[in-house]
C-alpha cells in the first residue's frame, strides 16, 4: 500500500520537506540506516524529514510565541501539549489550533501489546492533520516501530497522504505522538476508519490491523476559504512567471503559478517564497509536507503556511531566489563501463566522476551557498533511459554533506536490468540560481 501511495504522490509531481536540514542529520540518518538496515532505502526521504522536523521541535520548544488563548486552551486539553509539539513550527496550524479548529476525538486500538489513539484532527476543505499516540504495554528497548499502510479505504477522496515518523525505545504505559498529513481531492465524509499496520525495524509487518472509526464536525470548517486574483506576471533573468490566483484555508496556502513556455530555463523551486504583512511578520513554505504540485509542465500550485486567521491591512507575496536551470542542461550522461560523466551542466558543479557498485551510483556536487549544505538535493527525475532508449525507474535515491569539503554525495539506485551504456538520467534539482527582490502586493 505505502508503494501505491509513493507511486501517486510521485505521479502527481509534488514536493515534499523542502525544511533545511541541521548539520546533526548525518549522524542521525546513520544511526537510523543502523538500525533499520533491512528497510527500503524509498522509504528513508520520508523518514529523514520526520527525523529532521523532531529535531526542530526540540530546538524551538521554548522559543515559540502563544496566545493567552492559546495558552489557556493548552493547560487545560490533557496530551495537547504534545500535539503543539508537533506542529510548532507552522504559524498557520498553532492559529487554527487557537482559534479552535482542532477536533478533539480520542479513539483507540490495541493488539500485539500496541495501542494506538487518535487524539485530534486539525481539517479543513483540503487538508488533514491527524494526530496520535502510540503505547505499548512492555518496554521495546533498541527496537524501531513505524506505521505502514495507512489508509481511510475508498471513502475519503485522497490526492496524497504524508507520513513516517519513526517511533524507537518505547517505554511501557509511555506513549509518543506523531501526525499524518491527509490531502482531498472532492468533498469529506463525516464518518471516517482509519486503518493502517505496524512494521517493526527488521521491515517486519506486524499480523495485525489497527482500525479506529471516527467522525469529524464539518461544520467547523465550513466556509474557511477564501481566494485572490492576483493575475500578475513578473520576469526574473528573462524568465516570465505568472501568479494567477491565491486560495487561503485554515492549513495551508495554495498559491497558483505559470511559467512562459518560452522561458529558456527550467525552474525547479522558489527558495524563499513567503507571505509578509505590513509589520513585517511572516509565512513561509510548508516546513514538513507537500510543498507543491505539478498541474502540468509550466504550471503549478506553491503550498505555504497559512495566514487564513489573520486580517493584515496589508499583504505581500516576496521571493528573492529560484532554484534554476537552462533547459538544454537538464540531461547528464552517464558512461556506465568507464564510471565517468559525458554531459553534465557547463557550470562544474557535477564532478565528472561517477562511482559505481552493482547497482549503486554515486554523484559528487560541490555546493556554493551558505545554506546548500542544509539541503538535501534530490538530483535527478525517477524515469531514465539507456542508449538504446529504453526507459527505466528508480525509486531509491539519497544525500549526504561532506561539510569539510562543502560538497554533497548523491546516490541513485539503478533498476535491475541489463542496461545498454551510456545512460541518460534527467536533472530535478540543482543547486543553481537566478535572483531577484520580488513583491507582489496581494492585499
Amino acid at each position: 500500500m505505502f508503494e501505491k501511495e509513493e507511486k501517486q504522490l510521485q505521479e502527481l509531481g509534488e514536493h515534499y520537506n523542502e525544511m533545511k536540514i541541521p548539520d546533526e542529520i548525518d549522524e542521525y540518518i546513520l544511526k537510523g540506516m543502523t538500525q533499520a538496515k533491512k528497510k527500503k532505502q524509498s522509504r528513508k526521504r520520508f523518514m529523514v524529514g520526520a527525523f529532521a522536523a523532531t529535531l526542530f521541535i526540540a530546538f524551538f520548544l521554548t522559543s515559540i510565541r502563544v496566545s493567552p488563548t492559546f495558552a489557556n486552551y493548552v493547560s487545560h486539553i490533557p496530551g495537547l501539549e504534545k500535539i503543539v509539539e508537533l506542529v510548532r513550527f507552522d504559524k498557520g496550524l498553532l492559529s487554527a489550533i487557537d482559534n479552535d479548529l482542532m477536533q478533539e476525538i480520542n479513539v483507540s486500538d490495541k493488539h500485539e501489546g500496541l495501542e494506538i489513539t487518535v487524539d485530534a484532527v486539525i481539517v479543513d476543505e483540503q487538508k488533514m492533520v491527524l494526530f496520535y499516540s502510540l503505547e505499548s504495554d512492555r518496554n521495546r528497548e533498541q527496537e524501531y516501530l513505524s506505521l505502514v499502510n495507512v489508509s481511510f479505504g475508498e471513502k475519503l477522496p485522497l490526492a496524497g497522504i504524508t507520513y513516517g515518523s519513526i517511533h524507537e525505545n518505547l517505554k511501557k504505559g509511555v506513549p509518543v505522538s506523531g501526525s499524518i498529513d491527509f490531502y482531498f481531492d472532492g468533498d469529506i465524509p463525516e464518518q471516517l476508519t482509519l486503518s493502517l499496520g505496524i512494521e517493526t525495524g527488521e521491515s517486519e509487518k506486524l499480523a495485525s490491523t489497527w482500525t479506529l472509526p471516527f467522525s469529524i464536525d464539518k461544520v467547523k470548517f465550513a466556509g474557511l476559504k477564501e481566494e485572490i486574483q492576483l493575475n500578475e506576471t513578473v520576469e526574473v533573468e528573462g524568465q516570465k512567471i505568472t501568479f494567477e490566483k491565491m486560495t487561503i484555508l485554515p492549513t495551508r496556502v495554495a498559491v497558483h503559478v505559470k511559467y512562459d513556455e518560452n522561458n529558456s530555463k527550467e525552474l525547479f523551486t522558489f527558495e524563499d517564497l513567503r507571505l509578509v504583512d505590513e509589520t513585517g511578520e511572516q509565512w513561509s513554505g510548508i516546513a514538513n509536507g507537500i510543498t507543491a504540485q505539478h498541474i502540468s509542465e509550466n504550471e503549478k500550485i506553491l503550498y505555504l503556511q497559512s495566514n487564513y486567521f489573520n486580517q493584515p491591512e496589508e499583504l505581500y507575496l516576496v521571493f528573492s531566489s529560484i532554484r534554476a536551470l537552462d533547459k538544454d542542461e537538464l540531461e547528464v550522461v552517464v558512461d556506465l563501463e568507464n564510471k565517468m560523466i559525458i554531459k553534465a551542466p557547463a557550470d562544474g558543479l557535477l564532478t565528472n566522476d561517477v562511482e559505481k557498485s552493482g547497482a549503486n551510483l554515486v554523484f559528487w556536487l560541490s555546493l556554493t551557498e551558505e545554506d546548500d549544505p542544509h539541503r538535501g538535493y534530490s538530483l535527478f527525475d525517477h524515469e531514465y533511459k539507456d542508449s538504446e532508449g529504453t526507459v527505466f525507474h528508480s525509486n531509491t535515491s539519497s544525500s549526504g554533506t561532506n561539510h569539510e569539503e562543502n560538497t554533497q554525495r548523491n546516490g541513485f539506485v539503478l533498476e535491475q536490468a541489463n542496461h545498454s551504456s551510456p545512460i541518460t538520467l534527467t536533472i530535478q534539482d540543482y543547486p543553481a540560481r537566478i535572483k531577484k527582490d520580488v513583491r507582489i502586493q496581494v492585499k
